[in-house]
């Protein structure tokens, strides 16, 4: 059994696919580019995947539903259906639409997936084995608290967004959404059961365990997105953290997609790997591959 997770390459943007130790396939966020459909390459693929009541697709974890983390949801219908989805059911849709003309994945993500028979929890015996020991939990803050400490409607839905810890063998991934630094705060006091699993604590012996592995950094590696309050929690990032930004178009303004410098220091990621990055990205590195194999070796690899 092993686990293998592909960080895709969509520009800004996010898609996110595990394949779990006992071949399941889940789905964060199903952003894409013009040319390329993560959607679309999974669906052709789908027999390797086991299947939950007939669908490939065992979960979809919509973080948030900004167009950059939904373009792709009508290849999601057509195409891989999920067996499960998660998605905030209690938006205030006047915020999420606020300043934007909605677009045709905008209106069909509100008309095909947030009817009230999308609402209903999983009883934990018909939960999904992940396979191997493999944990995936999930949490967010309410559309009331977001408002609180959110300053606009952009920052309301993204401090809405579905922080997603794995756990498998030694090794800990968090997939961090949009959330901005007043998001990822109210996350973090609002879920003593995320802090207890992504903080660093003191064995018994006298060292340190916990911390965090891989995590793909909030809101794209932007400088709103970075908290000082997530790392004193679980110190440096061990291996490295991912990004997700584009790079900028001939004419735009850098700042535009900057991303936080901080991600590729000392002081919030330890580099503990064979070329001692501390940070990789998809738009210089491309597709990213994360693979932990049954002795508990892990592997990544970059597709361009």
């Amino acid at each position: 059994m092993s686990l293998a997770v592909i960080i895709f390459n969509v520009g800004r943007g996010l898609c996110v696919a595990i394949q779990t130790p006992s071949n399941r396939l889940v789905l964060i966020d199903c952003g894409n580019l013009d040319d390329f459909s993560p959607v679309a390459w999974l669906a052709e693929r789908k027999q390797q995947f086991q299947a939950r009541n007939g669908y490939a697709l065992t979960k979809l974890i919509i973080t948030h539903p900004h167009n950059d983390h939904i373009a792709d949801i009508e290849q999601i219908t057509n195409l891989l259906p999920p067996s499960i989805i998660l998605r905030h059911a209690d938006l205030d849709w006047s915020r999420v639409l606020s300043g934007y003309e909605p677009t045709q994945a905008l209106t069909h993500y509100r008309e095909h997936y947030c009817p009230p028979h999308y609402c209903g929890s999983i009883p934990p015996d018909q939960m999904p084995d992940w396979g191997d020991g493999m944990t995936l939990n999930h949490y967010s803050i309410s559309s009331a608290a977001s408002a609180q400490v959110s300053a606009s409607d952009n920052a309301y839905v993204n401090n809405l967004s579905f922080a997603t810890v794995l756990k498998y063998r030694s090794y800990t991934f968090v997939f961090m959404g949009d959330n901005e630094t007043e998001g990822t705060d109210a996350l973090l006091a609002a879920h003593p059961a995320l802090r207890n699993e992504v903080g660093i604590h003191r064995t018994v012996t006298g060292g340190l365990a916990g911390g965090v592995h891989f995590l793909v950094a909030a809101h794209h590696g932007h400088p709103s997105g970075f908290s000082t309050g997530w790392f004193q929690l679980t110190g440096p990032t061990k291996i490295f953290n991912v990004v997700s930004e584009r790079r900028a178009g001939p004419r735009e303004e850098p700042s535009r997609v900057a991303v936080d410098s901080r991600y590729s220091s000392a002081d919030f990621s330890l580099g503990q790997n064979h070329e001692q990055r501390r940070m990789v990205s998809t738009r210089c590195d491309g597709h990213i591959v994360l693979t932990v194999d049954d002795k508990n070796q892990w592997n990544w690899r970059a597709i361009s």
